[in-house]
């Protein structure tokens, strides 16, 4: 997989240099409003692109393909990354598996039209348990991305990047799929002027040097403001240290252990004392001559409250009725002939019709009685 990537003018520049040294493809430089391109001679290879060291899906960079026009050169255009998905055009497609590029319909349709790309990057970044890696070449070359391109409404137009199976175990560690690199220039040429699926295949398979081609990859921790896609600094791809972050770590792992032992013994003296009042109502209820059946419905048994602060569990009388409430009626609020409402004084305990001749008190809702 591959979501952001660190690209430079001076990745394009080197790239377009390359093209001109090896095969003396001419190059353009044209921009999304620009329907005819002018062709460039040699002189003119610098290009002109802003540097983005954190480049996401949805950023404009600049994209070698093949000019639509003209076959026989190669153009440098600035592309959108990510293809809009056709039910969500919020949703971009920034990569695509190579190995089903010619059974997708988007895709293949692409590869007949010879919409194929090659994007030079400096390199790009995974993470691996939350932490950000950069991935670059050893030797501080481009490296380049193998893609697809497609026009969209006006004149921009968008790409996505192949990608492919961890070419080594070094790789897979860090992620089990990785972007299709092309290691020379001949690929990519050929990757621009006329794919095919034996190409593809070719592109994308573990060769004979495989190890020796991955061993030219470097990668290393970097800070993790690069999650942020809207962040630009200039320490993007500067290699950082993990050693406090490991001894921080082990110390959060110390932490963690000690208060889970604290907290086993906790709930190991918790049992404890859960097994001595076990063994303590034994102990009564054998003193107490109990059977199982009598121990049993002795614990099923309601345990009301020896002391009730708020009176209320005491039968009471209705001070405008004179009713007397006894039984599962003393718990009422109000009274049950005549719904007047039950009052209190502020001890909690109730008044009796006599008291409440001389007495005012307001009376609240259950456990909140006033005092």
């Amino acid at each position: 997989m591959c979501g952001r990537a660190s690209y430079s003018a001076r990745s394009a520049t080197l790239t377009a240099e390359s093209f001109h040294s090896r095969l003396q493809v001419q190059l353009t430089s044209a921009t999304q409003n620009d329907s005819s391109p002018e062709i460039n001679d040699k002189a003119a290879v610098p290009i002109r692109a802003i540097t983005n060291s954190n480049t996401s899906p949805g950023s404009t960079t600049q994209i070698f393909r093949n000019n639509p026009f003209d076959k026989a050169i190669v153009e440098c255009t600035p592309m959108i990354w990510g293809i809009p998905q056709h039910y969500s055009r919020n949703k971009l497609m920034f990569n695509a598996r190579s190995e089903t590029i010619y059974t997708k319909p988007l895709f293949l349709h692409l590869i007949q039209k010879n919409q194929t790309c090659i994007w030079a990057v400096d390199g790009y970044y995974e993470w691996k348990d939350k932490q950000p890696y950069y991935i670059c070449r050893r030797d501080n070359t481009p490296m380049l991305l193998a893609g697809l391109w497609r026009d969209e409404c006006g004149d921009s137009k968008t790409f996505t990047i192949l990608t492919m199976n961890a070419a080594n175990s070094n790789m897979e560690w860090l992620h089990p799929r990785q972007p299709v690199i092309l290691w020379d220039i001949d690929t990519a040429v050929q990757w621009l002027l006329s794919p095919n699926q034996a190409l593809k295949d070719s592109m994308c398979s573990i060769p004979e040097n495989a190890v020796s081609m991955e061993e030219t990859l470097h990668y290393y921790p970097v800070t993790k403001r690069v999650g942020d896609a809207k962040y630009r600094g200039g320490d993007c791809t500067k290699q950082i240290k993990l050693g406090n972050l490991k001894s921080f770590l082990a110390g959060a792992t110390d932490s963690k252990v000690s208060s889970k032992s604290k907290v086993d013994d906790a709930l190991a003296n918790k049992d404890n004392m859960q097994e001595a009042k076990i063994e303590s109502q034994k102990r009564q209820y054998k003193k107490e001559g109990l059977t199982v059946n009598q121990q049993q419905h002795k614990k099923k048994q309601r345990v009301e409250p020896k002391h009730c602060p708020m009176g209320i569990d005491n039968p009471w009388t209705c001070q405008v009725c004179t009713f007397e409430h006894t039984g599962e009626s003393i718990k009422f609020l109000a009274c049950e002939m005549c719904g007047s409402q039950r009052k209190t004084s502020r001890n909690g305990y109730d008044i009796t019709p006599e008291e409440g001749i001389n007495r005012t008190t307001t009376s609240r809702a259950w456990g909140s009685l006033s005092k």
